[in-house]
């Protein structure tokens, strides 16, 4: 019966709603890559980068006003291909560094799939900051 309840909260607590920082991780980032548009059909190039603690500090504020819920519902391919956004972040511990990808309500990360809750997020934003980063 323990072993049961344990089992049942894991699931519960993997398949709650949670704020978007919280699933990345963001206290251990140290590196955020992206595709900055300008690679020519080179899958996940990630050829522009963000380590810089202010601006590392300016995304994470803006991906913290999503939430997201995990969801079963496996996704390969793009639908919105305007909305598309593909990213890899390194942290300071030894986990590996897997491509991930927002598209308007999913995000890919780490195998797992979440929709976020308090959709649309705001491409025009993502946009705009990564066009200052380079």
């Amino acid at each position: 019966l323990v072993v049961g309840l344990v089992l049942l909260f894991m699931r519960w607590n993997d398949y709650r709603e949670k704020d978007l920082v919280e699933v990345l991780d963001v206290e251990e980032i140290v590196e955020f890559r992206y595709l900055d548009g300008t690679e020519e059909h080179v899958p996940l190039e990630f050829n522009g980068i963000v380590k810089d603690q202010e601006s590392l500090q300016e995304l994470m504020n803006f991906f913290s006003q999503y939430t997201v819920k995990k969801n079963k519902k496996r996704q390969d391919s793009s639908e919105y291909p305007d909305e598309f956004f593909a990213f890899q972040i390194n942290y300071s511990d030894d986990r590996p560094s897997i491509p991930s990808w927002f598209e308007r309500d999913l995000l890919f990360f780490n195998g797992n799939y979440y929709t976020i809750t308090n959709r649309p997020m705001d491409h025009v934003w993502l946009k705009n900051y990564f066009e200052v980063q380079n």
